[in-house]
């Protein structure tokens, strides 16, 4: 197989055809090395773009990890501890400071409960002992009509005593 190329030109006045051939085999060599380059380079540069791309996303998505581990390891035993804020003025940063906040609120609601408890626990612990005395002297028995109505009137005096203790708990907070 052969390539020609044909071409006219002017000698003297006389119009002359050049004819020129040249063998295709070269070529279809030159054709058949391309072909299997690309064959073999393609898939090569499929894995390494695969891969890379995978190590770019990781490295990437580092700090994303960071801030989820930090964030699971928190508990209500640890509401105080905060997450590490990267200093790069994007969403990671935003987001970091965001749930920093939202750990504040939580902590301080967590202890204002408990703080509650603590009061409410002191709070009620006094008449409900008196209660709980009245009661048990009464119940021993011996004691005159006129006793024991005192002391339901002393255990009615500190009911009625602890409902407006626990309402006002209820509604302080």
């Amino acid at each position: 197989q052969v390539r020609f190329a044909t071409g006219r030109v002017l000698v003297n006045n006389q119009p002359y055809s050049i004819q020129v051939a040249a063998p295709l085999h070269e070529f279809y060599e030159a054709l058949e090395r391309f072909r299997l380059i690309l064959l073999l380079s393609v898939p090569v540069l499929l894995i390494g773009a695969t891969v890379g791309g995978y190590w770019i996303s990781r490295r990437a998505l580092q700090p994303v990890d960071r801030i989820t581990t930090a964030a699971e390891s928190i508990s209500i035993r640890n509401l105080s501890d905060r997450l590490e804020v990267p200093d790069t003025a994007d969403e990671l940063q935003r987001l970091s400071e965001t749930l920093n906040r939202m750990l504040s609120r939580l902590n301080s609601s967590v202890q204002r409960m408990s703080q509650f408890t603590a009061d409410a626990s002191h709070e009620l612990r006094s008449p409900i002992s008196l209660i709980r005395t009245t009661a048990e002297l009464a119940a021993k028995g011996g004691r005159t009509n006129a006793e024991y109505h005192e002391d339901m009137v002393q255990i009615l005096a500190e009911a009625e005593r602890t409902s407006r203790l626990i309402h006002s708990l209820l509604f302080r907070v």
